[in-house]
Order: structure tokens, then C-alpha cells, then sequence
């Protein structure tokens, strides 16, 4: 596969981790504030209401569930390097470090902020 488009879909993988929260926070009915890109760190960003603690576990899980089926779609297609990309994004957002999923899964009692 060609490095540009290699580039192009890890690219897209990460706005579709946040489009993952994203449709979580419509199916529970929480209202989106704002999302974005920070340009200086480089994060990508949705501010939204805060939910319940089963509403927010909720988001939180759903963009690394995305990395998952990311993962499961480019494996079974054979683009390899974007699933690896896919399931390191996996890996990496699961971390118990503030501002990952896995830190707001674990810690966070209500948060309006999906990094």
C-alpha cells in the first residue's frame, strides 16, 4: 500500500475513534458542546455534557470499541499497518493515564471532556 494512503487512513482512524464517541453521546442523548483538533498538542477533542457514570463509561469505551472493529476490518483486509496502528490506539487509549480513555473508564466520576 502506498505510504501516503497508509498515512491518510491512520489519519482517519483517529477521527473515526472520536466519531465513536461522538455516536455514543447521541445514542445516550448527550448533547455534543464543541469537538476539534488542539493544534499545539496535536489532540483531537469533544466537549460535551456530562452523563451518568454507566453514560460516561459508556463514551469512554467507544472510541477504543472503534479501534477495535478499525483493527478487525483492515487485519481481514490485509492492510496490516493500518491494523497494527489501530490496535496500538487501542492499547494506548486503554492506559490508566489522565486524559486516555482508560483514566476516565477507571477514575473520572463525570466528566464532559472525551480526549
Amino acid at each position: 500500500m502506498n505510504n501516503i494512503i497508509t498515512v491518510l487512513l491512520c489519519a482517519a482512524s483517529v477521527a473515526l475513534h472520536e466519531l465513536g464517541h461522538a455516536a455514543m453521546c447521541r445514542m445516550l442523548g448527550l448533547r455534543i458542546v464543541r469537538c476539534g483538533i488542539e493544534w499545539r498538542s496535536g489532540s483531537v477533542f469533544i466537549d460535551r455534557e456530562s452523563g451518568t457514570r454507566p453514560q460516561n463509561i459508556a463514551v469512554s469505551l467507544a472510541g477504543p470499541a472503534m479501534d477495535l472493529l478499525l483493527f478487525g476490518i483492515t487485519w481481514a483486509i490485509g492492510w496490516k499497518l493500518v491494523a497494527a496502528w489501530n490496535l496500538a490506539s487501542f492499547v494506548w487509549q486503554m492506559l490508566p493515564i489522565r486524559g486516555h480513555d482508560g483514566y476516565n473508564v477507571i477514575f473520572r466520576r463525570t466528566h464532559g471532556k472525551t480526549c
